[in-house]
């Protein structure tokens, strides 16, 4: 059984000239990006055979001691939008039965850079599968995911990520994060597959 492919849309036809092939670990500095306002950050799957897999993308922001400084910090599919920079378009319950490698996006959170408060030190990006555990799901038998982060206002590809590690038995991935520096932000891929449903993940950041 192949693990989680994630892959920061490498077939989509807006991808830009500065596209970057990332590594886990390495970190795309956005900052070099001089009119970069806004990103747009997409994720795409393919539904699992004869199954019906929700993944749910969520944002949380996250003060220096890794922390949401309170609930308005979680942008998810029950709060999509609480004014601090950060909003997700909405929830697709079932995926692209037939998106492979990046071709549409089923869920997409946009980051306002200069919105964002300053008591946000990064952005981290979870993806979770709704009701794993009640439908026996994990990330091994999903094909195709994929994330990937563009310039929202010229639709400009900027980073691409592969998650190449064995995904057979998690049913949550810290895909990335967005951390600022002082000279901006950076784009990092993290790659980490933890078994824990969406509660678990924001009560371990500090959710009350």
């Amino acid at each position: 059984m192949s693990g989680l492919d994630l892959n920061f849309g490498n077939n989509t036809p807006q991808q830009g000239k500065t596209s970057l092939n990332l590594s886990k670990g390495m970190s795309l500095d956005l900052a070099k990006h001089s009119n970069l306002k806004n990103v747009r950050l997409g994720l795409g799957w393919q539904a699992g055979q004869g199954n019906t897999y929700d993944l749910d993308a969520s944002a949380l922001l996250l003060n220096g001691r890794g922390l949401v400084n309170d609930n308005r910090d979680v942008i998810f599919y029950n709060q999509p939008d609480t004014g601090r920079g950060v909003r997700s378009l909405g929830d697709n319950r079932v995926g692209s039965t037939g998106n492979i490698g990046g071709q549409t996006d089923d869920e997409t959170i946009i980051v306002s850079l200069d919105k964002v408060p300053m008591n946000v030190d990064s952005i981290k990006f979870i993806v979770t599968i709704d009701k794993a555990f009640e439908r026996n799901q994990n990330f091994g038998a999903v094909r195709n995911a994929y994330i990937r982060v563009i310039d929202d206002d010229t639709d400009e590809e900027l980073g691409i990520y592969k998650l190449a590690e064995e995904f057979n038995l998690q049913t949550a991935c810290e895909i990335a994060e967005l951390r600022r520096r002082p000279t901006g932000w950076e784009f990092t891929p993290i790659g980490r597959g933890t078994v824990e449903n969406l509660e678990t993940v924001l009560i371990r950041h500090g959710v009350q």
